[in-house]
């Protein structure tokens, strides 16, 4: 049969028995030289049953090939053993499904924890004292730093572009005792403010930012200012608010300082 009526037969394309010959699949019982044109044998067509029903069960072509050279019932072995794989990929997916849900269902439940010690640290700090602002706008920060906790769920859920541009503009790390900002090269300090004891200090001279510069604000801070969580979060609140007007590129860290002592430093990262 030449290849187009052994096509037909077997209700495929010429193209796909011309790429089963390139591959040594399935090759055609006589090649006329002169012409290039493949003949098969119509017993052929069995072959090509074969070859369709094991890559619809997923044999890779190397198997299929070590297949053809079975007898039927070491392929139907094989087939079995291909059933078992794919129910315990099967099994592995639905595990997968279930502990999805429920590892996110217990990451929300953290980070409503998170939020809820957020707050109850923030109502510690005399906000006069330390920030030297009143509590009407204290409680406004405390609130836009609430806000994205909150914006997490639907984050989860969506991929929230609010919570995406809230942490492109501020990003707080917890603090990191091994990592020192001071000690990367890409970073210049162009502030810093030694051994204060109230927030108020540090920032009455902080500089402005410069539009689309990248910045780092590190703090290394003593006990009792290292345990508020709160602290750093209306730190970086208070300078970006100082600097609305423009886009803010501010990564924050801290850690405990050496000498029981804050220090505050800006720094321009190039």
């Amino acid at each position: 049969m030449t290849i187009k009526d052994f096509s037909i037969l077997c209700g495929t394309t010429t193209q796909t028995l011309r790429y089963y010959d390139n591959i040594s699949l399935l090759k055609p019982t006589y090649v006329d030289y002169l012409t290039g044109y493949r003949h098969y044998k119509e017993e052929q067509a069995l072959t090509f049953v074969k070859i369709k029903k094991l890559q619809e069960a997923s044999f890779t072509i190397e198997e299929i090939k070590e297949l053809l050279t079975k007898d039927d019932e070491f392929i139907y072995n094989a087939i079995d053993l291909k059933i078992q794989e794919e129910r315990k990929k099967l099994d592995k997916l639905i595990k997968i499904k279930e502990s999805y849900r429920s590892e996110k269902e217990k990451m929300i439940d953290k980070i409503n924890d998170i939020k809820l010690q957020f707050i109850k640290e923030a109502k510690k700090i005399d906000s006069f004292d330390e920030f030297g602002i009143s509590q009407e706008e204290y409680l406004k920060m405390v609130n836009s730093q609430s806000e994205m906790f909150d914006l997490v769920g639907p984050f989860l859920e969506n991929d929230s572009l609010d919570l995406i541009k809230k942490m492109d503009e501020a990003n707080f790390e917890e603090p990191n005792e091994n990592f020192n900002p001071l000690e990367e090269e890409n970073n210049t300090i162009i502030y810093q403010y030694h051994d204060f004891k109230k927030v108020k200090e540090a920032l009455a001279n902080i500089p402005s930012l410069v539009n689309d510069e990248k910045y780092v604000l590190y703090l290394t801070l003593a006990d009792d200012k290292i345990k508020n969580m709160a602290l750093l979060g209306i730190i970086v609140q208070l300078i970006l608010d100082k600097n609305k007007e423009i886009k803010i590129n501010l990564t924050a860290h801290s850690s405990i300082s050496n000498d029981n002592k804050n220090h505050l430093y800006l720094l321009k990262s190039i």
